[in-house]
Formats: structure tokens, sequence, C-alpha cells
């Protein structure tokens, strides 16, 4: 389901660079459970999934200059939607037909 939403992309380090905001974005988000696994001494192991978010409009450079950590993600009703750690390991960021594809990762 597609959304409209204002993305803020922080970069979170000592170089002072203040975070970018988009506003009227339109954005689909995909989230993934996480994976629970029970031990053999009975406790549980919890590995925390991915949000993939497809961005219309948005591009990798968006994502990269600078360094982007952090994203945010908030509704025109002021709900945050996703707030969290830039994925690059998961999946590279890529551009595909006027949209961007890209992981984040909640907080522990």
């Amino acid at each position: 389901m597609q959304n409209t939403v204002e993305i803020t992309l922080i970069s979170n380090s000592t170089a002072g660079n203040k975070p970018k905001k988009f506003t009227a974005q339109t954005v689909e988000i995909t989230h993934e459970p996480d994976i629970v696994l029970r031990g053999v001494d009975g406790k549980e192991s919890r590995g925390h999934q991915p949000s993939t978010i497809r961005w219309f409009g948005g591009t990798t450079r968006d994502l990269q200059e600078p360094r982007i950590t952090d994203v945010r993600i908030v509704d025109c009703r002021g709900a945050v939607l996703i707030d969290g750690r830039l994925n690059t390991t998961f999946r590279v960021i890529r551009e595909v037909d006027g949209w961007v594809i890209f992981d984040v990762l909640k907080p522990e």
C-alpha cells in the first residue's frame, strides 16, 4: 500500500550534517516479521528483519550523500512508520524506474 509521508535522512556523525527532509513523498513499506527460535536450553533468540522501503521519486544519491545512517518516515497524521538504521548489508540500495529501494532495521 502506498503512503504519502515525510522522509528524514540522518547522517549520524560528528561532521554536523543537518538531516535532510523530504515532504509529500510516496512510499511503499513492507515489514518482515522477526525470526524467533528457541534453543535447546529453552531460551528464545530473536532476529530482527529489515523493513523494505520503495521510495517513488527518491534516488540512490539521496541515501548516500552525506553518509546517511538513519531513516525516519512519518505519515501525514504524524505517526512514525519507520525509525531506524539504514541497512546496506542485507540489500544494496538501488534505483529502478523512478523509485529507489532500500532496507531499514528497527532499533533493538
